[in-house]
């Protein structure tokens, strides 16, 4: 390999540091892209916040060793910017939030330089090298005159990984729908984890009925099946079984039977032949008449 392009977020470790400082040094070129360099980065994104700790402390320590200084800057830095490579001039596009310099030196969107038999180059933007940007302004031949610039013949190594797991790619993609997603979870552990301690019994209607009940619905039932009249008929059989022996014992069994029971009951004639002949009730206040002088009648025997 002879070139390997990284992004600047994934420079974290010593040991990762020391093996990419041997191979620049037997004659790598390493070229390190700042701001949106990551395979996550959305090219297409109108806003971007930029990351004030996006270079590593070991990694910027090791850019001071070769004499590299990168500043953080709130806006943006650079925009629309000349490139030198190899003494030929590159017009390419960019807007960096950090600032480049070279054992203090003015500041630039990119620098170089040579250590060992390799060579250091340090982009502050990557959006000149990546596919949405490549084929504006003179993009094109600035990466190609990267791939040149040692003069060997090789391979070119791009790292396209970033230290962004797969996590904290959900967060910062979908952390609206992670948010709801736990709150359900919370909500269905709430409503379905068993609670602690014994459990109160529950207070069940009891589907018994009192006796009253049972006789107010049995009286409802008669009123709409036949105006009650199965409940009419036993006590007038009754009532006119016991009248007719009681009058024949008395020798008055020629009489009118239901004059003879208006006397003993004290009620007129008219009531009692109503209370034992009529079939329909009109409505409850008629029944409950008729039922009062049945009443009467019955108790009026003995």
């Amino acid at each position: 390999t002879t070139v390997m392009m990284v992004p600047i977020s994934i420079m974290k470790t010593r040991g990762f540091i020391r093996e990419i400082d041997d191979w620049v040094r037997n004659g790598g070129h390493l070229v390190v892209l700042g701001e949106r360099a990551e395979s996550w980065h959305n090219d297409w994104q109108k806003h971007y916040k930029p990351d004030p700790k996006l270079v590593p402390d070991n990694f910027r320590d090791w850019l001071k060793e070769h004499g590299f200084t990168i500043d953080f800057k709130e806006k943006g830095t650079f925009d629309t910017n000349k490139i030198t490579v190899d003494d030929n001039v590159f017009e390419v596009f960019a807007d960096s939030s950090y600032a480049i310099s070279q054992h203090g030196g003015d500041a630039h969107l990119f620098e170089s330089t040579t250590y060992g038999s390799g060579r250091i180059s340090v982009l502050a933007d990557a959006r000149p090298l990546r596919n949405r940007y490549i084929d504006e302004h003179e993009n094109g031949a600035f990466l190609l005159s990267l791939m040149d610039w040692t003069g060997r013949d090789g391979r070119v190594l791009i790292i396209r990984d970033s230290d962004l797991s797969f996590w904290g790619l959900l967060w910062k993609a979908g952390w609206t729908v992670l948010i709801g997603l736990a709150v359900f979870t919370i909500y269905w552990l709430w409503k379905n984890m068993p609670g602690f301690g014994p459990r109160l019994a529950l207070d069940e209607r009891s589907t018994l009925r009192a006796y009253d009940h049972h006789l107010e619905a049995l009286g409802d039932f008669h009123w709409r099946l036949d105006k009650a009249a199965g409940l009419l008929r036993p006590l007038r059989d009754s009532i006119l079984e016991r009248a007719q022996q009681q009058a024949a014992n008395a020798g008055h069994h020629h009489e009118d039977i239901f004059a003879w029971l208006g006397e003993r009951a004290g009620i007129p004639k008219e009531r009692v032949q109503r209370a034992m002949t009529q079939e329909s009730p009109g409505d409850s206040t008629v029944f409950t008449r008729l039922m009062a002088d049945l009443q009467t009648l019955h108790f009026s025997l003995p």
